[in-house]
C-alpha cells in the first residue's frame, strides 16, 4: 500500500482504458481485507431513491470501508478503484479484485489542506495517479503495488487518451491553464502539444473584470477516434474541437466542452456527455457526416445536467448524471443513471432527488466482467448488464 498526505478524490472517466491516480508522499504500509463469501445484499431505497426500474444490489463489505466516493474498473488486471473516506475521516484508495478481495493501496493524511485524486486509464498496462496541493503524477506499472514520480511540469490532467500507435495524450486542469501535452513513451514524459489559449487568444482573457480567471481556463475531455483528437474545453468558454490533421487545424463541432465520451456499437458516431447545469443534453456526433445532434437534454426533464463518466456494455449506452452546488436557489435538480440502446431514446434506470440546490451529489458508472459498478452519494452497487428485450419492459423519458 502507499501512503499519501493529502485527501484523496477520485474522477473516473471511462472513455479510455487506463488509470490514473494522484498522490504526494509515498510511505509503503500493508493493510489487506480476506474476500468474503456472504452474498450481495439487496438495495429497496438506496440514498434517495425516487425511481427505479433495475435491480441493484450493494457490494458486499465494501460500506464497512467508508465513504465510497469514484470508482474506476481498470481492465487489464479486472479490478475496481474506490476512493473511500474511512470512519475515522482518513481518505484512502481501495482495490478490489475480481474475486472480491479488498486492500487499501493508499492513505491519505487528512492533516494537511484537502487536494484531488484522478483515476483514468488507457490501453497500455500502466496506472497514473495525480494529486492536486502540488500536483503531482506518479506512474505504476504493477497494478499499483509501487509507484514512480513523473516530473512531467504540467501539473493535474483532466483526462487521457491513447492513438493507435500508442501516443497518449492528456488535457491539463490547472488554473488558467488550457494546454494539450503528448507522451511518446508511456507517459514516463510529457511535452506541450497545443495550448489553446494561443489558438484561441480571444479567449484568453478575463471573463468579469473583477475576477483573474480567463474565459478558457483549463481543458476537459480527450477522446481519439479514426486519428481525430476531440477536446472538449472549459469553463466559460465551453467548446468541443476536432482535429484531423494531428492538430495543425481545429474545428469547433459543438458549444459545451465535453467531459466524458465514448465510441457508438457501430463505431460511427460518438456520444458527448455535458458539464454545465440545465443547459446542454447528452449529444451525438456523426463522424461520417460531422453532424450533431442533443439527444437528451437536463433541463426539461428536471435534472442538473453534469456528466463525468459514461461507458457503453454490449450494446447499451449508460451515463452517469450528477448535481453540483450552484447558485439558483429556486431550483432542485435531479440526478441519476440513465440508458439507451441507440444514443437517441433515454431510458431513467436509477432516479435520485430533487436535491436542494446547495447540495453535490456523486454519481459514477464503470463497466466490469460480467457486472456494472455504480457508485452513489458514499455506497458502491452492482447490477448486471442489460440486455435489448429488457426495454420492452421499461419506460423512456417520454413515457414516465
Amino acid at each position: 500500500m502507499l501512503s499519501l498526505t493529502r485527501h484523496i478524490f477520485i474522477k473516473s472517466l471511462v472513455t479510455v482504458p487506463f488509470v490514473l491516480l494522484a498522490i504526494f508522499y509515498l510511505v509503503p504500509i500493508s493493510n489487506d481485507r480476506p474476500q468474503t463469501d456472504k452474498p450481495m445484499e439487496p438495495v429497496t431505497n438506496p440514498s434517495n431513491l425516487s425511481w427505479s426500474q433495475i435491480e441493484i444490489s450493494k457490494v458486499e463489505g465494501v460500506s464497512e470501508l467508508g465513504k465510497i466516493s469514484n470508482i474506476h474498473y481498470y481492465q487489464p488486471t479486472e479490478s475496481l478503484f474506490m476512493s473511500v473516506i474511512e470512519p475515522d475521516g482518513a481518505r484512502c484508495v481501495w482495490r478490489r479484485s475480481k474475486n472480491g478481495d479488498l486492500k487499501k493501496v493508499f492513505s491519505v493524511d487528512d492533516s494537511l489542506n484537502p487536494g484531488d485524486l484522478t483515476i483514468l486509464s488507457t490501453q497500455n498496462n500502466f496506472l497514473f495517479v495525480q494529486h492536486t496541493n502540488p500536483d503531482r503524477v506518479f506512474r505504476s506499472s504493477d497494478n499499483g503495488e509501487s509507484w514512480t514520480l513523473i516530473p512531467n511540469g504540467s501539473g493535474i490532467f483532466w483526462d487521457i487518451a491513447q492513438d493507435q500507435t500508442g501516443n497518449l495524450f492528456a488535457t491539463s486542469w490547472a488554473y488558467n491553464e488550457a494546454k494539450l501535452y503528448q507522451s511518446r513513451d508511456n507517459g514516463v514524459t510529457w511535452k506541450l502539444f497545443k495550448d489553446f489559449q494561443v489558438l484561441f487568444p480571444e479567449y484568453a482573457v478575463q471573463y468579469d473584470e473583477k475576477d483573474p480567471r480567463f474565459k478558457l481556463r483549463h481543458l476537459h475531455g480527450v477522446f481519439l477516434k479514426d486519428g481525430a483528437i476531440y477536446i472538449g474545453t472549459g469553463d466559460v468558454a465551453r467548446f468541443t474541437f476536432v482535429s484531423e490533421d494531428k492538430g495543425e487545424t481545429w474545428k469547433q463541432i459543438w458549444n459545451e466542452g465535453f467531459t466524458a465520451a465514448v465510441s457508438s456499437k457501430e463505431d460511427n458516431d460518438i456520444l458527448f456527455g455535458p458539464d454545465k447545469l440545465r443547459s446542454s443534453g447528452i449529444a451525438l456526433f456523426d463522424t461520417q457526416t460531422q453532424t450533431l445532434r442533443e439527444t437528451w437534454h437536463p433541463k426539461p426533464n428536471g435534472y442538473a445536467g453534469y456528466t463525468y463518466s459514461m461507458t457503453q456494455v454490449d450494446g447499451v449506452y449508460y451515463v452517469a448524471i450528477h448535481t453540483e452546488a450552484n447558485e439558483i436557489s429556486d431550483y432542485h435538480p435531479k440526478y441519476g443513471l440513465l440508458a439507451s440502446l441507440d444514443g437517441e431514446r433515454w431510458y431513467p434506470l436509477l432516479e435520485y432527488g430533487p436535491v436542494e440546490n446547495t447540495i453535490s451529489s456523486t454519481m459514477y458508472v464503470a463497466d466490469g466482467i460480467n457486472e456494472i459498478f455504480l457508485s452513489v452519494d458514499g455506497e458502491l452497487y452492482s447490477f448486471a448488464p442489460l440486455k435489448e428485450t429488457d426495454f420492452d419492459r421499461m419506460k423512456n423519458f417520454a413515457s414516465y
